[in-house]
């Protein structure tokens, strides 16, 4: 019986690669800019440069299908907290929502950003989401009306990663600019700004 991350996750032995298992490669060679698992678990989603997304079975590596989630490279894909919907972004600066059976959900927001997203992360209680993008802003979206609650400013550069706190109204972010900063997603207020990196912080 195969069984979700989530119950192992006191098992950290579970989390070690022992040795390799299998290379798994489409028929076109795109980079491959985001990975996620569908909520059971079954099967790996690759979001290409070309802005296909390809279905791998994650038991034998092999190849299920791929489709069109985009006319341009999908930069990231994130589930919300209770695997309901998932969300994608990317080159194109919409922000698509997708339904566990990976069709395209009523809501699409056209013209997020003005530059490419380069991620999303959703609020403990599913009702928000953030993203962030090469315009050098983070926005706060309400999720049911797929509209813009608030918007960040303080980076100045390309914000390249944003992570919403497990259980608070916090938002980290960081930028080409060297730094991470601390948010109130509640206020918008810039709580703490990180300086101590020499180059651009990529991932948080």
């Amino acid at each position: 019986l195969m069984q979700p991350p989530a119950s192992w996750n006191l098992n950290y032995a579970t989390s070690v690669t022992g040795k390799f298992f299998q290379k798994a490669r489409n028929t076109q060679a795109n980079s491959v800019h985001s990975l996620v698992w569908t909520p059971d678990a079954r099967t790996l989603l690759a979001a290409s440069s070309k802005g296909d997304i390809t279905l791998w079975n994650g038991l034998t590596a092999k190849f299920e299908t791929t489709f069109e989630g985009s006319k341009k490279s999908i930069r990231t894909m994130v589930w919300s907290k209770n695997q309901r919907r998932m969300l994608s972004a990317g080159d194109d600066m919409n922000i698509c929502y997708w339904k566990t059976s990976m069709t395209l959900a009523q809501e699409t927001i056209l013209g997020a950003h003005t530059n490419i997203i380069r991620e999303l992360s959703f609020a403990s209680t599913n009702q928000k989401f953030c993203s962030c993008s090469d315009d050098a802003e983070i926005k706060i979206w309400d999720f049911e009306n797929a509209t813009c609650d608030r918007t960040l400013k303080g980076h100045g550069m390309d914000v390249k990663s944003v992570d919403w706190h497990p259980f608070n109204s916090l938002i980290l972010s960081s930028s080409k600019k060297n730094e991470i900063k601390l948010w109130d997603a509640n206020s918008g207020t810039d709580i703490h700004t990180i300086h101590d990196h020499n180059e651009s912080v990529n991932a948080i």
